[in-house]
């Protein structure tokens, strides 16, 4: 009788086990579950907002209008330089030179006539679209040693 009792103890013990593996199995079923919903909710909320952020500006847009616009590109003018002093952009994009410097710079153009900023003072910037694909080389004109340039693609 003692080896039958061994026996249906450990049967039993087997059977407990079993079960708690189960209720264990289904809780973290439960838990991936919610949190699941919870991210996609999330996902789904946020996406939402970001839609509606200026419905007025695009009413009047084409739908893909955005797809094809072209970041503007930065550059900072600090201590006597561009930076970065070459840059390669994509046609159509529109770059931006910041004077940082507190002294007066420009933003010209090798080729005259192509772009000119004229004098810009401190904390004042200048803006110029590249239409056409090339090399455009520019220079300060008050300080002729400052040189970068825009390699401009299709």
């Amino acid at each position: 009788m003692p080896a039958r009792a061994y026996y249906r103890c450990v049967r039993n013990a087997a059977v407990g086990r079993k079960d708690k593996e189960v209720t264990l199995m289904r809780r973290i079923i439960l838990l991936a579950t919610v949190a699941a919903v919870v991210v996609v909710s999330t996902l789904f909320v946020v996406s939402v907002a970001g839609a509606h952020k200026d419905p007025a500006a695009k009413a009047h847009k084409h739908p893909t209008a955005k797809a094809h616009k072209h970041p503007t590109r930065t550059v900072v003018i600090r201590g006597f330089r561009f930076r970065p002093a070459q840059i390669t952009i994509k046609r159509g994009t529109r770059v931006r030179w910041i004077n940082k410097d507190p002294h007066t710079h420009t933003v010209t153009a090798n080729k005259k006539g192509s772009f000119n900023s004229g004098r810009l003072g401190k904390g004042q910037s200048y803006s110029h679209v590249f239409r056409t694909a090339g090399k455009k080389a520019y220079h300060c004109e008050i300080h002729p040693f400052m040189r970068g340039s825009v390699l401009v693609r299709r």
